[in-house]
């Protein structure tokens, strides 16, 4: 045997002793609960737009049930036909991680209870109720998502989620950290691992530059959360995200298709929610100027308390908190007439 061939037979031993380690590491790591996470494509997506889901995973829950995104990046086990088939009236529904439904299989997210009650009324046309939740989405990222990828879809009906964090910019600390090859390692168990048993655990020393970015964003955000609309410093905030939500407006006027402003409460305006807080005042009469359809999910949010909310953050809805939003959806279509006969 020649040394040319003995070295390419050393390197392939060693290619392949690398693949099975990494192999054992990652069904060890996927053993251990480090399932690999939903990915976000952070590099193919418009500035203005951000982020959105990486289409095309498939994946299992922590919290037992499968976590799909299809191939245009929706939270649906299905791929969505184009162009869209005779007969069929389709609501796409935009918003952020409550919209997702963190959490929640899929079939218990409002999107999907509302197409069931849709669905199960007699003599119903064919409905079709798209989950377009991406986590972490503010209004004027909505409002883009909907004109690069919501348009394609050709919805009948537009429904927006609105959270109070929706005002906040999405700034640097705000964006997910793109690296070469993050979406390819994200997809593994063992990078999990590794991330959660090294890096995190360097950080727990709360001195370097990642860490306290994050702190720092996380005081920023929570503290202007806090803060009255109307004062200095989130007047600004406001003002654009309401600007970006008339512009949505203005888009599905344009095309004719009906849009509906669907709005969660906080835990503390829940417990207080008479007289309505400011931020419900603006969004009630941005929806009127918009030519919004409006549901505020307070009232009734109020009514059950906590209950509502997921006792993991008290923030995000829970299985209830999902069907009380599809409920209210229902009713407001009804009154507004717009589902087809």
């Amino acid at each position: 045997m020649t040394r040319a061939r003995r070295r390419l037979l050393a390197v392939g031993f060693g290619l392949a002793l690398l693949l099975a380690v990494l192999a054992a590491g990652n069904g060890m790591a996927r053993s251990a609960g480090f399932a690999a996470g939903l990915v976000f494509d952070n590099i193919t997506p418009p500035a203005d737009v951000g982020w959105r889901w990486l289409p095309d995973q498939h994946l299992q829950s922590p919290h037992g049930f499968p976590l799909d995104i299809n191939a245009q990046g929706l939270r649906e086990t299905k791929d969505i036909v184009s162009p869209k088939p005779k007969g069929v009236f389709r609501i796409l529904c935009v918003g952020d991680s409550f919209t997702f439904g963190v959490e929640n299989a899929l079939g218990l997210t409002f999107p999907k209870v509302l197409e069931a009650i849709l669905a199960g009324r007699p003599g119903a046309p064919t409905i079709e109720v798209l989950n377009a939740g991406v986590s972490g989405l503010n209004s004027c990222q909505e409002a883009a998502w909907l004109e690069h990828y919501g348009w394609e879809l050709e919805p009948d009906l537009v429904i927006v989620g609105f959270v109070m964090n929706d005002v906040i910019p999405a700034d640097d600390a705000s964006m997910p950290r793109n690296f070469p090859g993050r979406s390819w390692m994200l997809r593994y168990p063992l990078y999990h691992w590794l991330r959660h048993n090294m890096i995190n655990r360097w950080r727990v020393s709360g001195d370097d530059p990642e860490a306290r970015r994050l702190r720092e964003a996380r005081k920023r955000h929570l503290g202007l959360l806090k803060t009255s609309p109307s004062s200095k410093g989130m007047k600004a905030f406001w003002d654009d995200a309401l600007a970006c939500l008339a512009g949505l407006g203005e888009a599905c006027r344009a095309r004719e298709v009906p849009a509906l402003l669907i709005v969660f409460p906080t835990l503390p305006q829940m417990l207080e929610p008479m007289p309505l807080p400011e931020p419900q005042q603006l969004l009630s009469g941005a929806a009127r100027q918009g030519g919004f359809l409006y549901v505020d999910l307070l009232p009734r949010y109020a009514e059950l308390g906590e209950g509502a909310l997921l006792k993991s953050d008290k923030a995000h809805p829970s299985r209830l908190g999902h069907r009380i939003a599809a409920e209210e959806l229902t009713r407001a279509l009804d009154r507004a007439g717009v589902l087809p006969r």
